[in-house]
């Protein structure tokens, strides 16, 4: 018939169309977001076993250099610390010791400490007590060797000074001051059937190799003030006063190590110093022996 369409060739099929589940809209973004949610923490924990990896080792090996540097402090400090007490007369627990420089395993190994200070509030001087600064360079693992130089410092304050100005002058101190470079003494001078005399008396310090030593400045007596020099020139008293006020030496030899000679002996506004040095000290021996005074 001419009205109808034929069933059949040239006409193409078309494909379903599917409509978008709802729902399925719905879970797939809260699925994605989940998934990208898990691996943040999987990576954070990748981070966290990297570090740990690195971090953990780390720790062991500080750990252990520093037992290792606390060992050998202890064992390069105590021979030191013995030897420095026996030689100033102190007891080993009253002194401190320093290992300066590099690391002590470190210096250990090279066979030499850098440098080694010790250190006592406790030394005492012909009955002054004071400070101690012992300082020594280049000392040799090998206690056997010598040390390349060393230098020993006894600080007295000004208020301790009475019995180390009375042991070396004779003279009995009510007080003493810094005056300068000097010593002021207050004291009594006993001229025997002359008389007792107030007076001041000036006193420079100096040293010698294994003495120490005070020399008078000025007197002054009776508001008269004179020098050292004239001191003997003095009507009827000079040639009283004179052989009480001469200069003269103490030795300190057998109150300090056997290798240290007295460099210097000075004062100034914080007290009196006695410096001694010495070279060629071997700790085990001339460090921890005192000299003698003959």
């Amino acid at each position: 018939m001419s009205g109808s369409t034929p069933s059949g060739s040239g006409s193409a099929t078309m494909p379903p169309v599917t409509e978008p589940d709802p729902f399925d809209q719905l879970i797939r973004p809260q699925r994605a977001r989940r998934t990208a949610e898990g691996a943040e923490p999987s990576r954070r924990r990748g981070w966290v076993r990297i570090m740990l990896a690195v971090v953990i080792p780390l720790v062991v090996i500080v750990g252990g250099v520093a037992v290792a540097d606390l060992w050998a402090r202890a064992a390069l400090s105590d021979p030191i610390r013995n030897a420095v007490a026996a030689g100033f007369r102190l007891q080993p627990s009253a002194v401190s010791v320093d290992l300066g420089g590099d690391l002590a395993i470190v210096q250990l190994l090279n066979g030499r400490l850098q440098r080694v200070t010790a250190t006592s509030d406790g030394v005492e001087l012909s009955g002054a007590h004071g400070r101690l600064l012992v300082t020594l360079s280049g000392v040799g693992t090998d206690r056997s060797l010598p040390v390349e130089s060393m230098e020993a410092r006894i600080e007295l304050r000004p208020d301790v000074l009475g019995p180390i100005v009375g042991e070396i002058t004779g003279l009995e101190p009510s007080a003493v001051a810094i005056v300068g470079s000097d010593v002021r003494v207050t004291t009594v001078l006993d001229l025997g059937i002359v008389g007792q005399f107030d007076a001041d008396v000036e006193l420079r310090p100096s040293a010698g190799p294994g003495s120490i030593s005070f020399a008078p400045t000025m007197l002054e007596l009776e508001g008269q003030r004179v020098p050292a020099a004239n001191i003997r020139a003095l009507p009827v008293l000079g040639e009283f006063i004179a052989p009480l006020l001469g200069s003269r030496e103490h030795c300190i030899a057998d109150q300090v190590p056997m290798a240290l000679s007295v460099d210097r002996f000075a004062v100034d506004e914080h007290g009196a110093t006695v410096v001694l040095r010495g070279t060629g000290v071997i700790v085990d021996e001339t460090l921890a022996r005192t000299g003698l005074c003959s």
